[in-house]
């Protein structure tokens, strides 16, 4: 299963962030492995490495974490790396043993578990330090009264200058809208 996908190009497609068409392979892959639950978790590992490289590819390694957009996105592969990180580490032995057949393949599995794990380590990383205070934003603005938000939002937006979005809720804020 490993080697079909990946001799299909899955992961040309993911490198030249045609992601769509990448899970539309992954589709196909999962209707012919309904049936094979080790194929199944293949897939599954896929899907979640796709999911992963297209956040890292949408938000550019400059950009800011964009508050009420990325940090959902974040906690959401986080939770299912939890969930299924021993299936995700599985696939990588099946690749790492599938690979050894001959020095291209595993060049190519090598960048892809080392790709993987260091955008892993990125979400782990952004979870650490900036999904807790973004909830804490959040709750605070909603107990604050209307023209302490704008205060809060700013003080904020000054101890954390590599999040986005706050331009946003400072004009909800300003309009007299709920964030």
């Amino acid at each position: 299963m490993v080697k079909d996908i990946l001799h299909v190009g899955w992961l040309d497609k993911i490198d030249n962030g045609q992601f769509d068409d990448a899970k539309t392979m992954l589709t196909e892959a999962a209707e012919f492995s309904r049936h094979n639950p080790e194929g199944m978790k293949v897939v599954r590992a896929l899907n979640w490495i796709a999911d992963m490289e297209e956040y890292f590819y949408q938000r550019k390694t400059e950009t800011p974490l964009v508050i009420f957009q990325d940090e959902t996105r974040l906690k959401s592969l986080l939770r299912r790396w939890k969930k299924d990180k021993d299936n995700i580490r599985d696939f990588f032995c099946a690749l790492t043993a599938y690979s050894h057949e001959d020095t291209w393949n595993k060049d190519i599995a090598d960048q892809l578990q080392t790709r993987v794990f260091r955008g892993l380590d990125k979400l782990q990383i952004q979870n650490l330090f900036y999904v807790g205070d973004i909830e804490e934003l959040k709750k605070a603005v909603q107990l604050a009264s209307k023209p302490d938000q704008l205060k809060i939002i700013e003080q904020f937006r000054r101890r954390f200058p590599g999040i986005g979005g706050l331009e946003a809720m400072s004009q909800s804020d300003k309009k007299g809208e709920q964030p």
